[in-house]
């Protein structure tokens, strides 16, 4: 008898301020017609502190509790700037920076206590919101400087909580279900 599995991870959900500024960059690149990919829906923007992958469903009560566990106070954060994760000369990933110094040690608590159910993370944290996932550059000049001279507005906003939440994957887009929000102090 196999394990029912979902696929899980742990996020900040962004504001609908940073959405809006997201949303209005999304538009912007789409206009250009300078790169073809997938386009996470910005009504649906969050910052990743922990990717569990495919895990047991009868472990969600434990990772709860663990999770649960975590104990911080609510802390500012500012929208900063577009940014790209590349392999080699291909970019792969359009993302915002989210400024906050304490995410990172936020991600590694969260890394740590959920180590019974995913590996220590060997990556150092990137505090960033994915916009799209880049299939194919049309006009590499032209992506680069649209993209290096891109100015978002700098919203500042509080990060208040984060969220167990379940991805589902489907021909479109993944979706995403949020089954526990932990709310910080």
């Amino acid at each position: 008898m196999s394990k029912k599995t979902i696929r899980l991870f742990v996020s900040v959900q962004m504001p609908s301020s940073i959405q809006k500024e997201i949303g209005i960059f999304e538009k912007e690149l789409k206009e250009k017609k300078l790169c073809e990919g997938s386009y996470v829906d910005s009504a649906h923007a969050h910052l990743t502190l922990k990717f569990l992958g495919s895990i047991a469903q009868n472990a969600i009560p434990d990772i709860d509790r663990s999770l649960q566990t975590i104990k911080y106070k609510t802390f500012p954060a500012q929208l900063s700037k577009i940014g790209w994760f590349e392999t080699g000369p291909k970019i792969e990933i359009i993302y915002a920076t989210i400024m906050s110094p304490p995410l990172a040690s936020l991600a590694e608590e969260v890394d740590n206590v959920l180590r019974p159910w995913a590996p220590r993370e060997n990556r150092m944290f990137v505090s960033h919101v994915t916009i799209v996932r880049v299939n194919k550059v049309l006009n590499n000049m032209k992506f680069l400087r649209f993209l290096a001279n891109y100015q978002l507005k700098p919203v500042e906003f509080t990060i208040k909580n984060f969220s167990l939440v379940k991805s589902t994957l489907t021909e479109s887009a993944a979706q995403h279900e949020m089954l526990k929000t932990y709310q910080l102090k």
